[in-house]
């Protein structure tokens, strides 16, 4: 194998590295969504209707410039080795007139030493949660509530 080969080689399986950690990433903040969405006792697929608008009761999306944007795994903010993710929960107080309530809970996932960790963002001097097991870590998130 040439000198050229040999580079080209390394160069490629390092990209595939980094594609498998993004789509491992990716792929666990979509979970996560559905691991909340029955920690706060709602089917990953249920909308409720805010302000004449339908709406999952759990969405996904992103926290900037204190604003939520619902948007799709492949699209949430990459920062360093961290994927930025926020959740929004969505409903509706039935009083005169309606009140429209929006939470929303930041974190970042991160992979460090094979192991996901999820980090809370407005926390920062919180432990890190080892994921898959979000439990503990959506208590941490819900505790102020």
């Amino acid at each position: 194998m040439s000198i050229y080969e040999s580079l080209k080689a390394k160069y490629t399986d390092g990209w595939k590295l980094e594609l498998q950690y993004w789509d491992d990433l990716e792929r666990l903040a979509q979970r996560s969504r559905k691991d909340f969405a029955d920690f706060v006792g709602v089917d990953s697929g249920d909308t409720v209707i805010v302000g004449g608008e339908e709406l999952l009761v759990v969405e996904l999306g992103s926290y900037l410039d204190n604003k939520f944007e619902p948007c799709r795994v492949s699209e949430l903010p990459r920062k360093n080795r961290e994927l930025e993710v926020a959740f929004r929960l969505n409903f509706q107080i039935d009083v005169n007139p309606p009140k429209k309530v929006q939470h929303v809970f930041t974190f970042e996932l991160t992979k460090e030493n094979g192991s996901f960790q999820a980090i809370d963002r407005v926390d920062f001097e919180s432990k890190r949660f080892l994921v898959p097991e979000f439990t503990n870590f959506f208590k941490h998130l819900t505790q102020s509530l």
